[in-house]
């Protein structure tokens, strides 16, 4: 690639000869070289989980968290740049409340999916600019509907009934086995889908590439407000869901 985007990679503005962004290729690498990430839209909610690479020992388990509450029913999971997450997850925050200002109630997922997916595509029009190196999944309940969106570095915005970002080769083998669980998620319950999405960034963790891990699991619904469960509990989904996996090998 190297080779091909000598000269045409300078500028998030510039299009190669065969009509790439390579600048927009470049911030989706950075989007796949951090942990698993993935959502899974069920019954009543949606549920996330997060694979934290621990680089040194030096390092506070509870630092460089992935997931992040936008309000009592809107959540963020990212994979990529954490400074880049962090200005991403502020300017969520400034949309849900100036609508809420403006309009009197909750944002709608949907609504903060647009704004944040131009948000992000702004960023791929100016040459004194450079793509977000992130990859959002935006979950949230509106009307006492679960919605689910993935939101690339391009700006491109989908809906999922589930999904996964991160790590290159595992983010394919996630995806491959969140479609497995497509036809069970619209009668899963929340309890089920902590467990499933636990089970998929736990089986896909490479312990020899990646020794220290620490897995970050949350999940809200019509009748419960986001919350990223604690250090206790998470212990406890990983027990179950690495029985559930020793059990099935």
């Amino acid at each position: 690639m190297a080779a091909l985007g000598v000269g045409y990679d300078l500028a998030a503005t510039t299009f190669s000869t065969d009509g790439r962004l390579f600048q927009v290729e470049y911030a989706g690498k950075a989007a796949d070289n951090s942990g698993l990430v993935c959502a899974l839209r069920v019954e009543n909610g949606i549920v996330f989980a997060a694979e934290k690479l621990m680089h040194s020992d030096l390092l506070v388990p509870s630092w460089g968290k992935r997931i992040f509450t936008i309000n009592d029913k809107i959540a963020i999971a990212i994979s990529g740049l954490l400074p880049d997450a962090r200005q991403l997850v502020t300017r969520a925050r400034d949309e849900a409340a100036n609508y809420k200002s403006q309009y009197g109630r909750v944002i709608p997922v949907s609504v903060l999916g647009d704004r944040l997916s131009l948000f992000m595509q702004m960023y791929t029009m100016y040459a004194a600019a450079r793509p977000f190196g992130c990859s959002i999944l935006l979950g949230g309940v509106t009307d006492g509907k679960p919605e689910l969106f993935l939101i690339e570095p391009s700006g491109l915005k989908r809906g999922c009934y589930g999904m996964a970002v991160g790590k290159g080769k595992s983010k394919q083998e996630a995806r491959n086995k969140v479609e497995t669980l497509v036809d069970t998620l619209p009668t899963m319950d929340i309890q089920r889908g902590v467990i499933e999405s636990a089970k998929i960034v736990l089986c896909l963790h490479d312990e020899d590439e990646d020794r220290h891990m620490e897995l970050e699991v949350s999940a809200l619904a019509a009748d419960m407000d986001h919350a990223v469960f604690t250090a206790e509990q998470t212990e406890q989904i990983t027990n179950l869901a690495r029985g559930e996996l020793d059990a099935e090998e």
